[in-house]
This record gives C-alpha cells, structure tokens and sequence, in this order.
C-alpha cells in the first residue's frame, strides 16, 4: 500500500516517521514549502505534559518520551527549563493535584503541585500575591521545532520512506469512490491513502476529497524581549492561563539569556475572530499587542520593566471548532486526517503521529483508549461546505 502523507510540519514529519517504522512499505512525505515552514516553525516549541484534563495528560505524556529519545539518541536540541502552570481558584489548586496523580499513572513523576509560598521561593523573579497554586513540571521544556521535523524526516528516509520539498499537492483522484492517487505539482503519483496533515491548509487538502474538513488558522504572535543584562538565571515557560477558561492568558520563557519570547495564549477562537488565508497573513507582530504584552510581562515578571521589545513574529493556530485534533479515517476510503493541533500541536505531534500511523497499519491503537473525541464524524458539516472552498480542478473522480 502506498501512502502520501501531504504536509512537512510536526504532525506530518511524526505521520512519516511512525509509518515507515511500523513497517509500511511505501510512504511519501509531501511538504509545499520546506520543513516546519507553517505553524511548527512558529511556534514557542514548548514540550510539557502539564494538562489537567486525562487526555491530554496522555498524549503529552506519551509524546515527551519520544522528544526524550530524540534527545538522547539523536542529540534533539532540547532546553530543560520547567514549565510552571499559574491558578487563581481553588478549582485550579484541586485541577492541578489531579493532574499530578494521573502524570504519575503515564511515568511522569517529577511534576508537583504548589502552594503560593511555595512557588513564592522557588520562583523568586515573579510576582504571584494574586496566585492559588501552581503546577510545575522541572524536567519540561523546548525544543528546536525544525530540527525536530528534520530529525523525523530524516529517520524517516533511513527506512525507506521518500520525502518531496518544495512540491505542492493540486488535485487528489479518487476511483470508485476511494483515494486512487494526487498531483504533486503536475505529476501525477499513484497511492492507496492519503494523510492530511496540512495544518492550516487542512480544509483546502479535505476539499478535494469532497469533504469539510473545519480547520481554520488563526493568528497568533509572539514577542521577543531583551533585557538590558544578561538573565541571572533560567526563567521556566511561565502560563498564566488555564485550559478551557475563555480568555486569552500570558505565557513567556526565556529564549537565551539575552532574550525572552513572550505572547498571549488562547485554545479556542472568540466569534469575532475570522480566520486567516495560510497564504497571505501578516508575519510581524502588532504593535499595540507587544504594548499590550508588555504590560502584562512587568506585572507579573519582576524585571519586566527594563525589557525591551525588539521584534517577534505571528504564525497561525490550526483550530476546530471546539479545539480538538482530528485523527483517523473518513467517510472516504484511503483519506485520513491528523490536523487540528491548533496551538499544541508540536508538542503533541508524537502520538497523533503514532496513531495515526497505528489506525493504518494495524487498524487500532494503544496510545488512547477511546479516539470517537478525535474523529471528524462529531462535526456535522453540511456535504456541500468543503465543495464550496475547493478550486473547480482541485478534485477529480475518475472510475
């Protein structure tokens, strides 16, 4: 069986790697620009696995054992400064306390919950007066998002599996109702499956099949500060939000010492919002976000007054409608998804990855029990929607 898995950022390079080693024989990796060029490559790169809800926790669990490896066996650049969770209820507090027991059921044991005079003393640099608790999790970090899609890739290709940059997926033919191949620019290449995991381009790739495929990009920036001296110690990726809370929450990490990166934070998209075209959006930051980041930073980081801002980048959440990725087969035989990772998608790239790569070669997976959350069924999106945003000659059924 040939596959083509059409998108080179984390999510596909993890779908090419776990296929080719699960053993498929005939695996493609398409990518239109270059690795980790989308999203991925503009993202704050952080690995964590400090969730709250058991899913989640699960996946972030299963993939830092994967970053762990590449780490240690492929020299994965990858930055242990911890990763701190800020609440500010006692709902948070209990939140947080169950989200250490279940980091220990998946082999997390290092994470812990703390008091606010706690995290006080071990995090002297921030202000917390107005905190709960907090989560952290020591051993958590970032990491080089490209040279993770490279390393992927590049293990990839060692078994086997072929890899095309620069070449852009135009049309998808089905015969009989299933995948019977794509053009890749104008050739045309012959597969059983195919893989979308296209990121922000999720819905143009779902359209060719004649399917609504609801994920759309949605702007987000990131702001670099400097400070005026060099950073007397690490500072953690600081969250100051808690999962499925409607408002947007500062995060901010040091880069180096010379730099901090910074921005606001947010899993879901408001109704005001209107998505952005992947291919056309503004990649520098506004400056009335870096003002309002920036007030927001000196707040809650004691040297945050003497930064300066000196520049930052947008890229673009991949979202669903209600936040979750969306992973495995369709209505349409031989079309498969692993999109939607919206802003957690690097970090959660290793299993969405593995299962998908678990789905086509074996037909079921280990690494979540039950997957009905993940399918693209639980949207009901009209047949027509996807026909709609599709080129006249993006799809074509033959047979």
């Amino acid at each position: 069986m040939k596959i083509v898995v059409i998108g080179g950022g984390a999510i596909g390079a993890s779908c090419f790697y776990h296929l080719v080693e699960r053993g498929a024989a005939d695996v493609m990796l398409v990518e239109q620009a270059g690795l980790a060029s989308g999203s991925t490559g503009r993202s704050a790169a952080v690995v964590e696995t400090q969730y709250l809800d058991r899913d989640r926790i699960a996946l972030c669990a299963w993939s830092m054992r994967l970053f762990q490896r590449l780490e240690r066996e492929h020299g994965l650049p990858f930055v242990h400064h911890g990763y701190l969770r800020l609440g500010h209820t006692a709902e948070d507090v209990l939140r947080f306390q169950r989200s250490v027991l279940i980091q220990r059921e998946h082999g997390v044991t290092d994470a812990v919950a703390l008091d606010p005079d706690e995290a006080a003393r071990r995090f002297p640099m921030l202000r917390l007066d107005d905190v709960s608790g907090a989560l952290f999790g020591p051993s958590d970090g970032h990491v080089d998002p490209v040279r993770y899609c490279e390393l992927l890739v590049e293990r990839g290709r060692a078994g086997g599996g072929q890899v095309l940059v620069g070449r852009r997926v135009a049309r998808l033919h089905l015969a009989g109702g299933r995948v019977a191949g794509v053009d890749v620019d104008d050739e045309r290449i012959a597969c059983d499956a195919v893989v979308n995991a296209a990121g922000a381009w999720a819905r143009r790739i779902g359209a060719m099949a004649g399917l609504g495929v609801p994920v759309d990009g949605y702007r987000r920036q990131l702001v670099v500060f400097e400070p005026p001296e060099p950073l007397r110690r690490p500072l953690p990726m600081v969250v100051d939000y808690t999962p499925g809370v409607e408002r947007e929450g500062l995060y901010f990490r040091d880069d180096t010492a010379r730099r901090l990166v910074a921005g606001l934070h947010w899993e879901i998209h408001g109704d005001w919002e209107r998505p952005d075209d992947p291919e056309a959006f503004r990649t520098d930051p506004d400056w009335d976000y870096v003002a309002r980041v920036a007030e927001l930073l000196g707040s809650r980081y004691r040297e945050g007054g003497a930064l300066r801002a000196t520049g930052g980048w947008a890229g673009l959440y991949p979202l669903t409608p209600d936040s979750l990725p969306i992973v495995g087969p369709t209505a349409v035989p031989g079309f498969h998804n692993a999109v939607g990772g919206g802003g957690v998608g690097l970090q959660l790239s290793p299993a969405l990855g593995a299962i998908l790569a678990d789905l086509l070669t074996r037909g079921r997976t280990d690494v979540l029990p039950d997957l009905t959350p993940y399918r693209l069924e639980r949207f009901a999106t009209r047949p027509d929607a996807a026909r709609e945003d599709a080129p006249d000659d993006a799809k074509e059924t033959t047979g």
